[in-house]
């Protein structure tokens, strides 16, 4: 149990809710991680999780070339900005296309 480290309140991160978390497509570090913070609350923890990831992909740079593309496309700039973020940089234009169509 020692493996993880200690939460918030001094417990031991419980190594059967990181394995839990894992399967539900967080890696190792974003789970112990959130386990960490709370207190080894599932709920809380992919919650937090969660956040964490919505917050990096708000402020990830975007492809200027690729949003002066969707722009001249005739997408709305704000929207396009949000596909190509959530598109990630594996998706790309054709992914933030898609899910602005």
């Amino acid at each position: 149990q020692r493996k993880y480290g200690v939460t918030k309140d001094g417990s031991y991160v419980d190594p059967a809710v990181v394995l839990q978390m894992e399967g539900m497509g967080f890696d190792n570090k974003e789970a112990v991680e959130a386990l960490k913070e709370t207190n080894n609350d599932v709920a809380a923890a992919i919650a937090s999780a969660q956040a964490k990831r919505a917050s990096a992909a708000a402020s990830a740079p975007v492809d200027e070339l690729a949003l002066a593309s969707l722009i001249s496309l005739g997408f709305d700039e704000k929207l396009s900005e949000r596909a190509l973020r959530a598109a990630g940089a594996d998706g790309g234009m054709d992914k933030a296309r898609e899910l602005l169509a």
